[in-house]
């Protein structure tokens, strides 16, 4: 296996290398994850494509409510610190219950939050609403006339909400409007994951992982696409083609969270 998960109940946590808690409550159907170093990406009813935490985010997952809630872990009082999960938030359930006065608050008045931005809403959760806010402006106007990053966070909000198709065609505005950007160096990337989950297109994922790796910088994702680019090519090319990919990997993150599944391409 390329990838360590976690299954709780019909969530499943996926670890890219990283230091974690994690907490699942079958009684109330909810999931907590904090994160402290790494990424993990958290899949679960009400976020099928996943939800990719990054280190100092909390995560509350509510699978009977349908909500997902993604925010920063907060600071013990007098430190810089992340504080321990019990001492940074309130428990599960007040959270969750504020979540829930705020959309039934929005649904009675029928005026979404527009004070914040998109970005805001999806980290916490909101991607049906900016998916539906988009379509509201209509998505072509939006794509030809927001910033670079607003269409990213509609695009990662489609991407959480399942609807891979307008994330597509998100990131692949990005890509043509802003070109040279992190936004779209940061898109190339994305658009092999859209590729990837959207009926398993690896020969396409892999086209994008390429433009990624040759065009950005150094950055966060690296070393997933790294990995993720060894994984389809072993799928779709065998283990001939990978093992160059495999001793790349492993010279650059030994430790890293594809490094097991390097390590098998190298024995075979």
């Amino acid at each position: 296996s390329s990838q360590w998960f976690f299954d709780a109940g019909p969530c499943r946590v996926e670890v890219t290398g990283t230091q974690f808690d994690m907490h699942w409550s079958a009684a109330g159907q909810i999931l907590e994850v904090m994160l402290y170093s790494g990424s993990v990406t958290v899949k679960g009813p009400p976020a099928t494509a996943g939800v990719p935490m990054r280190a100092g985010q909390r995560l509350v997952m509510n699978v009977r409510q349908g909500t997902v809630r993604l925010g920063e872990l907060e600071a013990a009082p007098g430190t810089g610190a992340a504080a321990s999960p019990r001492e940074a938030a309130p428990p599960v359930d007040e959270k969750v219950t504020t979540t829930e006065r705020r959309a039934e608050t929005e649904a009675k008045s029928g005026e979404p939050h527009h004070r914040e931005t998109w970005a805001a809403r999806v980290a916490s959760g909101d991607f049906r609403g900016v998916v539906a806010q988009a379509k509201r402006r209509g998505i072509d106007r939006v794509l030809r006339e927001d910033s670079a990053e607003n269409i990213m966070a509609l695009a990662d909000a489609a991407r959480f909400a399942n609807s891979l198709s307008l994330a597509q065609r998100a990131l692949l505005s990005v890509r043509a409007r802003f070109p040279q950007t992190a936004p779209a160096h940061r898109a190339a990337f994305l658009l092999g994951r859209v590729a990837e989950d959207q009926h398993g297109n690896l020969s396409g994922a892999l086209q994008w992982y390429d433009t990624y790796l040759s065009d950005a910088p150094d950055d966060s994702f690296r070393a997933e696409a790294m990995g993720r680019k060894m994984a389809a090519t072993l799928q779709v090319s065998g283990p001939d083609r990978a093992r160059p990919l495999a001793t790349q990997y492993l010279k650059r993150y030994p430790q890293g969270a594809y490094a097991h599944a390097a390590r098998a391409i190298l024995a075979q």
